[in-house]
């Protein structure tokens, strides 16, 4: 939404001058809190996963073991399911493999940011 109306401002002979300097400034304070409550929540995550493997291994480890799975699929190695009689692999495939869900998003954040500090040194510079 600030990229539209930095740009929009770019647009409009009407816009206040200083809002194209204001609007790239909140942009990157968004960057930052963004990067910084996506980093908080990735921290709970952890905790829980960590949790529920702790749970998982002390009382339901004869049972199953599905956190083990989720992990090894995660990294792109084959999972064997018994469904039935059958037993079904499954892999996560191979472009996904590359994509990790963590760094996907701090290179979406990067990107922003960078976009604003971009638009802000135009602003200043020109």
């Amino acid at each position: 939404m600030i990229l539209a109306v930095t740009g929009f401002s770019y647009q409009s002979e009407n816009v206040y001058p200083l809002s194209k300097i204001i609007l790239p400034v909140i942009g990157i304070l968004i960057c930052v809190l963004w990067y910084v409550s996506e980093k908080r929540e990735i921290e709970k995550a952890v905790l829980w996963i960590y949790t529920a493997k702790e749970i998982e291994v002390m009382y339901f480890q004869s049972i199953f073991d599905i956190l083990n799975r989720g992990a090894k699929f995660s990294k792109g190695e084959p999972v064997e399911f018994q469904i039935g009689k059958a037993i079904v692999e499954r892999q996560l495939k191979w472009p996904f493999r590359k994509f990790r869900g963590q760094a996907t998003l701090i290179a979406i954040i990067l990107l922003f940011f960078l976009m604003q500090v971009y638009i802000l040194a135009i602003e200043i510079i020109l």
